[in-house]
């Protein structure tokens, strides 16, 4: 499927019974430093970022201890994103300028790599978040990924706190727009897996339409990349969604996509064909066998488990774009109101899914064009802290709707309602378990018209 959030439509159940019930009784707010700041970035623990794109400014907040401090940036400061260190147990921000990768806090920022590549040439009136973080070797401490003009750089971190760096051929895509200015896009961030299976992680990157593969050895990485590509019967229209190990067997699998419509044609009407390739010792089934049809613009993902059986089951996603949304998309003021048809599929033993959904659900969701800072919406979560995935998702101004994850019917038949006052926007509505007790709580963040931000947590 996707990484955003999918679906369609049932009504509700008539037969479901509605529990109200107050949400957790641990509550806390604090109102934020920065004024104006887009979004709220969430992590895996109490540590969440939100930051000023304009004004390029970056606030750390502890949401355990309900405490925040502005982080003092580098000159020339381009994007931010946040990892695990040495030396600290908090999750922390590392930003990216144009000589390298700073660690940062409220102290004068530290200077972990230094880099002479494209960034070097770019010059950005934002400051956003970036993706160059990540765990490649899976050691638990976050690695820097830097792409450059001819090659590109993997800084991997070391026990000391120091970086090594392994430099090898992966050119950027480059272009000129017609202002003669430079346009790149960076690549998807890699993820690790043992491709080969010879007892050494791997970087994959993922393109549009092939797996480009940084082989690990005793020795390290190489020295160059080996695309891992597919014979496509229409190349304009096929890509690749997802790639992981999807059936938790040892071997990478593939989500494909192939739209009706070429680029050019492409319009709200385009459908997509959705195709599940898995992996074997002979490597990616190249033709696999189909998923599910669906909008071109549907959001496909295969990440969270609802009846605890540890198999991803999938979530399909699909945004009714009205006219009304639309419309206030171009001449409106940026607020955007649209409801998404979201479907969940049972993963089967086999690897395959259910053909129809195990559920399906329409859910509002509200959007500012404008505000476009912070994690994409989540409607998963671990509520109740029993091990499996929740559907969670906001059905009032102070109503969140929670089907719990059931290990025989995958989710709960019954609905509970949670009642609080929630934020308008749907991704200003965030899960987090902040005090470590195995059960995620919830965090809203709520601007007023001045642009003071509050962030508020209720814990469960």
């Amino acid at each position: 499927m996707n990484d955003k959030k999918n679906s369609t439509l049932i009504k509700p159940l008539v037969i479901a019974m509605l529990s109200a019930l107050p949400i957790g009784s641990a509550m806390a707010s604090l109102d934020l430093k920065l004024v104006g700041s887009s979004g709220l970035y969430t992590t895996d623990g109490p540590i969440a970022f939100t930051a000023h794109a304009k004004n390029k400014q970056l606030e750390v907040i502890d949401l355990k201890n309900m405490t925040s401090e502005e982080i003092k940036l580098p000159d020339n400061a381009l994007g931010f994103d946040y990892g695990s260190f040495t030396k600290t147990d908090k999750t922390q921000a590392v930003v990216l300028a144009a000589d390298g990768v700073y660690l940062v806090s409220s102290q004068t920022p530290k200077k972990l790599v230094a880099i002479n590549s494209i960034f070097n040439l770019v010059k950005s009136e934002n400051f956003k978040k970036l993706d160059f973080v990540a765990d490649v070797n899976q050691d638990g401490l976050s690695d820097l990924f830097l792409p450059g003009i001819e090659q590109s750089t993997l800084a991997i971190q070391n026990s000391q706190g120091g970086f090594d760096l392994h430099r090898f051929d992966y050119p950027l895509s480059i272009t000129f727009s017609d202002k003669n200015s430079l346009k790149f896009k960076l690549p998807n961030l890699p993820i690790s897996f043992d491709l080969n299976r010879d007892g050494f992680n791997d970087v994959l990157i993922k393109t549009k339409t092939s797996i480009d593969v940084l082989y690990g050895s005793q020795s390290g990485y190489a020295d160059s990349i080996s695309p891992l590509s597919f014979a496509w019967d229409n190349i304009d229209r096929q890509s690749i969604e997802t790639i992981a190990d999807i059936n938790n067997d040892g071997y990478l699998d593939m989500i494909s996509k192939t739209v009706s419509d070429s680029e050019e044609e492409k319009g709200l009407n385009t459908t997509a064909e959705h195709k599940l390739h898995l992996g074997s010792k002979s490597g990616i089934d190249a033709e696999g066998t189909k998923l599910l049809t669906a909008s071109a613009h549907a959001v496909v993902n295969v990440t969270e488990d609802y009846n605890g059986d540890g198999l991803a089951d999938l979530m399909a996603g699909t945004m009714d774009f009205g006219i009304g949304a639309l419309t206030s998309a171009v001449f409106g003021d940026g607020k955007i109101e649209m409801d998404i048809e979201i479907d969940i599929y049972q993963q089967l033993s086999n690897g395959q899914f259910q053909e129809k959904p195990n559920r399906s659900e329409e859910i509002e969701v509200a959007f500012d064009r404008n505000n476009k800072g912070g994690t994409d919406p989540s409607f998963s979560s671990d509520i109740n802290g029993d091990g499996k995935q929740d559907l969670v998702y906001k059905s009032g101004s102070k109503t969140l709707t929670v089907y719990y994850g059931n290990s025989d019917t995958l989710l709960d038949k019954r609905r509970t309602k949670i009642k609080y006052k929630l934020p308008e926007l749907t991704n200003d509505i965030r899960f987090v378990d902040i005090n470590g007790d195995g059960k995620d709580d919830f965090v809203f963040r709520f601007k007023d018209e001045d642009g003071k931000v509050r962030i508020e947590t209720k814990l469960n």
